[in-house]
């Protein structure tokens, strides 16, 4: 995935700074993280920033010592359709299995 720096300015100007991170494994995916792993007021607007072939998904995770963590993972559009149209199948076969019983 690409991302041309005047869309990283355009992010920044909205949102203050931020840094961009790798997850690795799982696709290696990119994720934007604004602070200290702080949620973005108006996310729907990152997304605008971000353009129609990218999908922004909000993740969160809750650490005892310092409370929820928010950072935000980059999907391609096509790669995240092939996910949820992965995921639905699984969720599909699973409850065909528990109905079988």
């Amino acid at each position: 995935m690409k991302i041309d720096i005047s869309t990283l300015k355009k992010i920044e100007d909205e949102f203050g700074q931020f840094e961009i991170g790798r997850i690795w494994g799982n696709g290696n995916h990119n994720y934007l993280r604004f602070g200290y792993w702080q949620p973005v007021i108006g996310f729907e607007r990152l997304q605008e920033i971000m353009g129609p072939s990218v999908v922004v998904v909000e993740d969160d995770i809750y650490d005892d010592d310092c409370g929820w963590k928010y950072s935000y993972t980059l999907y391609e559009k096509y790669e995240w359709e092939q996910i949820q149209k992965k995921r639905k199948e699984e969720a599909e076969k699973w409850r065909s299995e528990r109905t079988e019983k």
